[in-house]
């Protein structure tokens, strides 16, 4: 494990944020709506981090909201999100992913032990693939895809803030989760920002 290193604010704002050059790419809508989630959410208590593998961009978008973010980073192979036994019961107020838990053999266990060292009341960001190609062979295996409801259910006892997003011309390309016990106006706030969101893409689409 090693502590992530200060990163810079800019280039996250704006109809060009996410764009692979000039084009869209998939993950272009979701890291949007996950920006607007984490600059949305209505807490100001987030000190520490686990961010499993190396996710700069993720990292920046929480450090927009939480600067004070102090974060973690658990790295394939030298840690084994399967087992985070040297990480106390309860050690963070923020876990995050972003496209790992396809990957994983066992992304059930690994949600579990997300979820056990995560502080009672924190927040959990994790991003995955519902319907992208293969990818990842030969350098690490690629296992599954998950859609809204099968991503959830990892997460086994957790309040699920927002079910899954974005979706771009009809079809689920990666989903987000929040999973936290927070309060229900969190709730509202977030289930009201995903909607949002699905309406500006709608919009794009039809008009």
């Amino acid at each position: 494990m090693t502590q992530s290193r200060e990163t810079t604010n800019s280039g996250l704002d704006g109809d060009r944020d996410f764009l692979d050059g000039e084009f869209w790419t998939p993950q272009t809508a979701m890291l949007r709506s996950l920006r607007d989630w984490v600059l949305g959410a209505d807490r100001d208590d987030l000190s520490s981090a686990l961010s499993i593998d190396r996710n700069p961009t993720i990292t920046e978008i929480l450090r927009r909201r939480w600067p004070q973010l102090q974060v973690t980073e658990a790295v394939f192979p030298e840690t084994d999100v399967h087992d985070l036994s040297g990480f106390p019961d309860d050690s963070f107020d923020l876990t995050y992913s972003h496209q790992v838990l396809e990957h994983l053999r066992k992304p059930w266990v690994a949600a579990a032990e997300l979820l056990r060292v995560t502080k009672p009341g924190g927040l959990g960001i994790h991003t995955t693939c519902a319907s992208n190609p293969r990818h990842g062979p030969p350098a690490f295996h690629d296992y599954y895809r998950f859609l809204p409801d099968g991503l959830g259910a990892l997460f086994d006892g957790a309040e699920i803030l927002s079910p899954a997003g974005p979706f771009e011309f009809g079809a689920t390309l990666s989903l987000t989760i929040p999973v936290s016990g927070r309060l229900a106006v969190e709730k509202d706030r977030a289930g009201a920002a995903f909607e949002a969101g699905l309406r500006r893409i709608v919009d794009a689409e039809w008009n």
